[in-house]
């Protein structure tokens, strides 16, 4: 169970480094792949996270009524919470706003649309350098660079970026497999591999 997440972001940035490339052939790379990535992330998101209201909000009705007795959903208080819970609860930023989720499970989802926007900020400035054959390797130097950081730090690192190396892992499998001949990829997997049995 503890290994399905780091595998989940493995297997993403794996697929998110696909989509970045193949968003560079695009008219408008930036907004294409931020677009699709919106899309599959956000409408199962916050439909889950409508069904888990409503089904909070009969619970807690039926509490309060002594028909059923409380639960983790219904004692989520989904009428008194406090501004930043709305906006973190619709953007995917309880990490970020230190609030509680309505669907414990999900708080991966925060990482990933935070992954997604490292991404785009990253491919954003690629195109705007023309430097866009470079993207691959930025994320793997970005990879590495948090390895450093977390092995300097005691493993303590903020979010994101405490778990970014699980995600850059995907992305540099990508990219060895996607780039044969290069050598920059291997020797930035091969450091990722040394700093991570540091």
């Amino acid at each position: 169970g503890h290994l399905g997440v780091p595998m989940f972001f493995v297997i993403s940035g794996y697929c998110i480094a696909n989509a970045a490339v193949r968003s560079l052939n695009a008219p408008q790379p930036v907004r294409h792949f931020a677009t699709a990535r919106i899309r599959r992330i956000y409408p199962p998101y916050l439909l889950a996270s409508l069904i888990a209201v409503a089904l909070s909000l009969v619970l807690t009705f039926l509490i309060r009524h002594h028909i059923v007795q409380s639960s983790q959903i219904a004692d989520l208080d989904l009428l008194h919470q406090g501004w930043r819970f709305y906006v973190g609860a619709l953007t995917l930023t309880q990490l970020l706003l230190h609030t509680s989720f309505v669907i414990r499970v999900l708080w991966s989802l925060c990482y990933e649309a935070a992954f997604y926007a490292v991404i785009a900020l990253l491919l954003f400035l690629a195109v705007r350098a023309k430097q866009t054959p470079r993207l691959l390797d930025a994320l793997g130097i970005l990879t590495v660079g948090t390895l450093i950081w977390l092995n300097l730090a005691g493993g303590v690192s903020p979010f994101p970026w405490n778990l970014w190396p699980q995600f850059g892992l995907g992305v540099l499998v990508y990219q060895i497999l996607a780039q044969p001949g290069r050598r920059a990829p291997q020797a930035i997997f091969l450091i990722c591999a040394v700093l991570v049995l540091w």
